[in-house]
């Protein structure tokens, strides 16, 4: 995994950038299940300064 930010105007840009699993491995299908929630838990907290409620 890497993480890229980079400003933009007054705000940043923050690329997730996954590579060298094996497809169909158990990493690979544990980080698609949790990634889309926890960045977007990531990005309600960078924006307000609170996480989103728990589902």
């Amino acid at each position: 995994m890497a993480f890229e930010i980079e400003p933009v105007g007054e705000v940043v840009e923050l690329t997730v950038v996954r590579g060298g699993f094996d497809p169909g491995g158990t990493v690979l299908e544990m980080i698609g299940e949790d990634w889309p929630r926890l960045l977007s838990d990531l990005k309600t907290l960078l924006e307000t300064g609170d996480v989103l409620p728990s589902a």
